[in-house]
């Protein structure tokens, strides 16, 4: 169903897995122009962990529920030990 929140996960080709990740939709019941609850960004800042090799990675982001979501970036950081 649309305009729901959502789950991603992204797991690596080694078998790495962030686990469900929640996304929070941006629909607003009360807003009366359709169209526009298409067009809401969420920014979703710490949203999970994932431990990666050294080296290039392949990863995959997927879809697990709900949402109907249209991915824009993802921004991966660093964390120091």
């Amino acid at each position: 169903t649309a305009n729901q929140n959502g789950q991603i996960a992204i797991a690596t080709e080694y078998g790495n897995s962030s686990g469900t990740l929640g996304i929070h939709a941006t629909f607003d019941k009360a807003d009366p122009i359709n169209w526009r609850q298409w067009h809401h960004w969420n920014y979703e800042d710490s949203l999970g962990t994932i431990y990666l090799r050294k080296g290039m990675q392949v990863l995959t982001l997927q879809t697990i529920g709900a949402g109907q979501m249209n991915y824009d970036y993802l921004v991966f950081r660093m964390r120091p030990d």
